[in-house]
């Protein structure tokens, strides 16, 4: 084991630190894994589906059916799982569309 001084590990950590806000978007806020959000549209980001129920691929979704495996659904019981089936709330004034997402992670190709 190779004893490092106070000095080291701080300059280590600071290096971290500014390699890890260089990474992120101003603002923005990681999403967690099985994540529920509301969106204005009907088109998702990358590395989130529409909940409305849908049966998806483990093998393309293997984050997200091991956070949230079969308590949707378990698709066709060997090579999908079912997502959430959410209903947009009513909202007032004109009709606009909301479409709730749930972060899956990265596509596995």
């Amino acid at each position: 084991m190779v004893a490092r001084t106070l000095a080291e590990l701080l300059s280590e950590m600071q290096g971290d630190i500014a390699r890890l806000k260089r990474r992120r978007t101003p603002g923005a806020v990681t999403p967690l894994l099985g994540e529920v959000r509301i969106i204005a549209g009907d088109t998702p980001p990358s590395s989130w589906i529409i909940a409305d129920g849908r049966a998806v691929s483990r093998a393309q979704w293997p984050r997200l059916f091991e956070r949230i495996g079969t308590t949707f659904g378990a698709g066709d019981g060997s090579t999908t799982f079912n997502v959430p089936h959410l209903r947009p709330p009513v909202l007032q004034g004109p009709p606009r569309p909301v479409t709730f997402i749930i972060y899956a992670g990265r596509f596995a190709p």
